[in-house]
């Protein structure tokens, strides 16, 4: 059996994230619009709605923001996570277990990682981050997590006939 190589995957802010959150907050801003013109005056329900939207774009803004820079790094048989040094959040030993996918868009992956006694921390990887090492780093999530132990047959009682 072939293991996946080992690779070190630099992580920023995801521009992916950032048009996503646009063209949801610009689709609230448009309902928030038509809801004013519909009822037509500045009624509560539409301040309401206003100002909702406002605050939805500064808090997906501010958790952009947020996004800690550094990288991830498989060596072949551990995870790490290497936070920039101004962003605090390193796990000090490798990860007790191995980055979960929670989207998986090709070009795109959601990840998040745990570590006992700390925070989950959530990245956007994008195959725009570093091209060369795209290939590399999805072979290692992707193997790494046939590796996790699953559900066997054991915990499935059979059917019977169909």
């Amino acid at each position: 059996m072939h293991h996946a190589p080992s690779v070190l995957y630099p992580v920023g802010r995801s521009r992916f994230l950032a048009w996503l959150a646009t063209l949801l907050w610009l689709a609230g801003a448009l309902a928030a619009a038509g809801q004013g013109w519909h009822v037509g005056e500045l009624a509560w329900p539409v301040l309401l709605t206003g100002s909702s939207v406002l605050l939805a774009g500064a808090l997906a803004w501010w958790s952009w923001r947020q996004t800690p820079p550094g990288a991830l790094r498989w060596d072949g048989g551990d995870w790490h996570w290497l936070p920039e040094a101004r962003h605090p959040g390193a796990f000090p030993a490798p990860l007790t277990a191995p980055p979960q996918i929670h989207l998986d868009l090709q070009q795109v992956l959601l990840l998040s990682l745990s570590q006992a006694g700390s925070r989950r921390v959530w990245l956007w990887l994008e195959r725009a981050q570093s091209p060369a090492r795209w290939d590399d780093l999805r072979r290692a999530v992707l193997a790494d997590r046939q590796r996790t132990p699953e559900l066997t047959d054991a915990v499935w009682p059979e059917k019977g006939p169909v």
